[in-house]
């Protein structure tokens, strides 16, 4: 069974600073722990269960601007798609009034 990744928009605080991480192909990404506040689903009728912690990977150039400027208990707002039956989403841009 193919599952397909979920478009969402989610709102909350950084619970701590961004993290890097490698991943099997060797490219650098940025880990952000997000405390939930709101997730809105793009698309209605998902069925995805709601977290309230949420990990965000950054694989775009903006990852050296979070790991510079972003830390912990800074605001953001993250369009991105939801990874299906996880906690995870990935994610190419990050929004926050503190960056």
């Amino acid at each position: 069974m193919e599952h397909t990744l979920t478009p969402v928009i989610l709102t909350g605080i950084l619970e701590k600073d961004p993290e890097p991480f490698l991943t099997p192909e060797r490219e650098l990404g940025c880990a952000l722990t997000v405390q939930r506040k709101n997730l809105f689903f793009v698309k209605n009728g998902s069925s995805e269960q709601e977290h309230n912690t949420y990990t965000v990977r950054v694989f775009s150039p903006l990852r050296d601007v979070l790991f510079a400027c972003a830390g912990k208990h800074c605001p953001v707002t993250v369009p991105g798609l939801l990874i299906p039956g996880t906690n995870g989403l990935t994610a190419d841009i990050v929004y926050s009034t503190k960056l």
